[in-house]
């Protein structure tokens, strides 16, 4: 029977997708995976070279799957291709992936749509900025993005492969779970001591 990997189940499959056995990861069971899923085992490809991913040439991820891993951006399609995003074109991903969101804010005024986009800014950037910094991540961090226009859904994915959440703020504060150091990053002023630094304008902005 076919399996279906999406954003609200990845915590039941995500054994699936990251058990290395022999150089493969063995995914041929899955007819259709988000992007989310997609992204993890680009993560892992970018840090070990040699593992395979092995799906299945009959299914919809198959396909999907080629399709992400195109290296040509086009603004005008429902999807961002994978990126491997650096200190270097952290820039050129936040703007990629805050046009996408804005385009289903087309119908807003001027004002509000600019408020919107300063503050979209702001929070892609943070994001991409602390996958950077603050993760060690030996790879940067890998981003994608997909619009689902029948559900009316857009899926954005940024992924790394550092040391976790939890590790990064028991640096500085006392959170023993996942989840405390995801509600402490949401304090203001709250962050973890960066590795190095990186002449952006929101670096430490201090939202997580």
């Amino acid at each position: 029977m076919w399996k279906e990997l999406t954003f609200d189940n990845l915590h039941n499959h995500l054994y699936d997708f990251t058990k290395i056995e022999n150089g493969v990861i063995d995914v041929s069971g899955y007819d259709f995976v988000e992007p989310v899923g997609i992204a993890i085992l680009k993560a892992i490809k970018q840090e070990i070279k040699n593992i395979e991913i092995k799906s299945d040439p009959n299914s919809r991820f198959y396909s999907y799957l080629k399709i992400l891993n195109e290296t040509t951006y086009d603004e005008n399609k429902t999807y961002i291709p994978l990126e491997v995003v650096e200190s270097g074109n952290v820039d050129i991903s936040r703007d990629r992936l805050v046009k996408k969101i804005m385009n289903d804010f087309k119908d807003l005024e001027s004002d509000d749509r600019e408020d919107l986009k300063r503050y979209l800014d702001y929070m892609v950037g943070e994001i991409l900025n602390n996958a950077i910094q603050h993760s060690l991540s030996p790879i940067g961090a890998i981003v994608t993005a997909q619009y689902f226009p029948t559900q009316r859904k857009l899926q954005i994915v940024v992924v790394d492969r550092g040391v976790g959440f939890l590790h990064n703020i028991q640096k500085r504060y006392q959170v023993n779970t996942e989840q405390d150091a995801i509600l402490k990053a949401l304090e203001k002023g709250v962050s973890s001591p960066p590795t190095k630094m990186y002449s952006n304008a929101i670096d430490n902005a201090g939202y997580g």
